[in-house]
């Protein structure tokens, strides 16, 4: 389970730079929408994580609610730190 579950952060990574990618070209250089997907998903992951203690074992995909709910939550932490990174590179 923890080899799907790293599998799921890696892919959720790679569609949240995508995205970052897209909205950093699309926004103002003073507007934090490129962070707005990163903080959707982070939403996400705890209401995963908090639904997976209340409904018990409920499987998606060969991964329960709350690995879902923790896969996102660190693909989020890292999308957030390479965002941030990135953008503080391209701004100076």
């Amino acid at each position: 389970m923890f080899g799907n579950t790293l599998i799921a952060v890696f892919a959720i990574v790679v569609v949240l730079m995508i995205l970052n990618i897209i909205l950093s070209k699309v926004s103002s250089p003073n507007s934090y929408t490129i962070y707005m997907p990163g903080f959707i998903i982070f939403g996400i992951g705890l209401i995963l994580f908090v639904v997976s203690s209340i409904a018990g074992k409920v499987v998606i995909v060969g991964l329960s609610l709350g690995a879902w709910g923790i896969a996102c939550l660190f693909a989020v932490a890292i999308s957030l730190v390479a965002t941030a990174i990135v953008e503080s590179k391209t701004d100076s």
